[in-house]
């Protein structure tokens, strides 16, 4: 009967009051069972203490994506960071070198009178001048000012140009320079160029109170000394070095032209070359048998 009222609804039975209330009550027993069906799997248990675990073990989607960024970003700074250090660690080494270097060639150079403004005697270094590319600076004091400021650019120069020497002699009188110098219309203070021994020309510094003496520098006297031709930034062989390394070369052809062998027109030229291995007596015989 029940089969038959879920198939049929109660309007076929209308006649029938006995039938219709039958199907009508099976419809109602079926609806309940329907909701009751639905409100039972709507909530389990179990789903949801599953559900609850995994949300307390788990986090969402979004933290783990947003945890994952922060990883992932805080990775890379760190590699980043570790490049950059040791790209400057490189640096920093490449650098403290040519410091290094530089600074053995400025303490050779020193040894040697380059790169410094040495005190000297005006009598002692005009009777004592090299072959070398000279200037040299001549003050009568060094406490005013004025050739202080003279002493600090012919020290920048000279750390400039490692080609030439510097010198600096404080004068005791105006006669004293005018009788040593050839030019004794130059007055004190005064720069002179020397070279292969010989003056090449003088001026005076004209510098007073008023006048800014590193632009006076870099304007006039700079100026003055490169048309002397007297400026070299690179150290070249000197004509003594250049003399001593010729004569080492000589003696080193010398010993090596000098052997001789005593065979003649022998090519070889160095006597560990050398086996001349004689013929034998048989061969000697068998080479007079074939001449006679």
């Amino acid at each position: 009967m029940s089969h038959v009222c879920q198939h049929d609804t109660t309007t076929s039975y209308v006649d029938d009051p006995a039938l219709a209330a039958c199907c009508q009550r099976d419809e109602s027993v079926r609806k309940h069972a329907e909701k009751v069906k639905e409100l039972l799997l709507s909530f389990d248990r179990t789903t949801a203490r599953v559900q609850q675990r995994r949300e307390i073990v788990t986090p969402p989607v979004n933290d783990i994506c947003h945890v994952k960024e922060t990883v992932l970003s805080a990775a890379e700074d760190d590699y980043d960071s570790e490049e950059f250090d040791e790209g400057l660690e490189d640096i920093y080494a490449a650098r403290r070198t040519e410091l290094q270097i530089k600074h053995q060639e400025m303490l050779q150079c020193a040894a040697q009178g380059y790169g410094i403004v040495a005190q000297v005697d005006l009598c002692t270094f005009l009777n004592n001048i090299s072959r070398d590319d000279q200037v040299l600076a001549v003050i009568t004091d060094t406490t005013s000012p004025l050739n202080r400021a003279i002493q600090e650019q012919l020290s920048s120069t000279a750390q400039k140009y490692l080609g030439t020497q510097f010198s600096l002699s404080v004068a005791a009188s105006v006669e004293n320079v005018t009788s040593r110098l050839f030019n004794t219309s130059v007055g004190v203070p005064c720069v002179a160029a020397f070279r292969d021994r010989k003056l090449v020309n003088q001026t005076s510094l004209k510098i007073n109170s008023d006048v800014n003496v590193a632009v006076y520098w870099e304007a006039h006297v700079l100026q003055w000394l490169q048309m002397c031709h007297i400026l070299n930034i690179d150290r070249s062989v000197s004509n003594i070095q250049k003399q001593q390394l010729e004569q080492s070369t000589d003696q080193d052809t010398k010993i090596e032209s000098g052997y001789d062998c005593g065979v003649e027109k022998c090519r070889l030229r160095y006597s560990y070359e050398h086996e001349h291995v004689a013929p034998s007596d048989s061969t000697k015989q068998e080479i007079s048998a074939w001449r006679n």
